[in-house]
């Protein structure tokens, strides 16, 4: 009887101590889909003006996979989606999203993408050329910028918040202050300064 009694309270410490670790292991479970599920939620949208785009938790999305090229650098919260080529030394910063599932976004050597920018290629042109995206070799593109199909030129620098609509021309080393709002279908000089919203020219590079 002794030794029935010692074997029940064997097995009742067993089974209390198996309940514990099942309680742990859910309540883990649970904490890490719960985190999971709130980290999808802050990077799962961006909103740009009225464009909103789904960020998809993947670094590479779609059937073509994009072409990497040398030693860039691409932050793994990068979504990478479609026809995107990506050229020898470029970086581009956290959470930044370039979607090429129509036409190819060509991101040129040593360019310089901040973090949270929108950098799309769309579907139609609507200047006769082809609705595709060129960053020229050195340009910078600040942090949370968005660009619609557009040519960035060798050099050129947009600062951070500014949006580059679809059909513009931004030409070598010209400068767009931070906020510029550059209207469809623009061009801006080379070597020059542009700001505000719709996007004026301020000063010629050379001058500052």
């Amino acid at each position: 009887r002794a030794a029935w009694r010692a074997g029940g309270a064997a097995g009742r410490q067993r089974a209390a101590a198996m309940s514990g670790v099942v309680a742990f292991i859910g309540g883990s479970i649970a904490q890490a889909l719960l985190e999971t599920g709130q980290a999808l939620q802050r990077t799962g949208l961006r909103v740009a003006g009225n464009l909103v785009l789904q960020q998809e938790p993947f670094h590479f999305v779609g059937k073509e996979r994009p072409l990497m090229v040398g030693g860039g650098e691409v932050a793994p919260s990068v979504s990478l989606i479609g026809k995107v080529n990506v050229f020898a030394y470029a970086d581009i910063g956290q959470n930044s999203i370039l979607r090429g599932e129509h036409h190819e976004i060509n991101v040129g050597r040593t360019v310089k993408i901040g973090d949270n920018c929108v950098i799309v290629a769309g579907n139609k042109s609507v200047n006769g050329l082809p609705p595709t995206v060129e960053l020229g070799r050195g340009c910078s593109i600040g942090s949370g910028s968005v660009l619609e199909s557009c040519l960035v030129g060798n050099n050129a620098k947009i600062g951070d918040n500014s949006v580059v609509s679809e059909g513009c021309i931004i030409e070598p080393g010209a400068v767009l202050q931070p906020g510029t709002v550059v209207p469809p279908l623009h061009r801006i000089p080379a070597k020059q300064i542009w700001g505000g919203n719709p996007a004026k020219f301020v000063a010629d590079v050379s001058d500052h």
